[in-house]
């Protein structure tokens, strides 16, 4: 068995938060660990964020696909998907939305 070092490279800018790692040339369980673990550094950073910013509670946590679509939605009711949602926003996003409205972002970016 061949191990691989694998680098999550977490970019922080005033603007925009990115996540970024490569899966190319690994099995499916070596790259399933790499994107939960780029999740994981998302909410982090995301529950940050939120912190320093005074979230008010309920927030609702969305994730948009390549292309902008809605693939999930978590809020006061439950985890829905995005099927047929005409929910859009900026593609590879998982968002934080607080009561008030204010939102935080972070892209995440997965290359093979």
């Amino acid at each position: 068995m061949k191990k691989r070092v694998v680098t999550i490279h977490v970019h922080d800018e005033d603007t925009e938060q990115t996540i970024r790692a490569s899966i190319a040339e690994l099995d499916w369980d070596a790259s399933t660990s790499v994107i939960q673990a780029m999740h994981a550094e998302a909410y982090k950073l995301l529950q940050t964020r939120a912190r320093l910013r005074h979230f008010r509670k309920p927030l609702t946590v969305r994730s948009f696909d390549s292309s902008g679509n809605l693939l999930m939605k978590f809020d006061a009711s439950g985890w829905t998907f995005g099927e047929d949602s005409p929910e859009r926003g900026e593609s590879n996003t998982i968002v934080f939305e607080d009561a008030r409205g204010r939102k935080a972002s972070v892209r995440v970016e997965i290359t093979k």
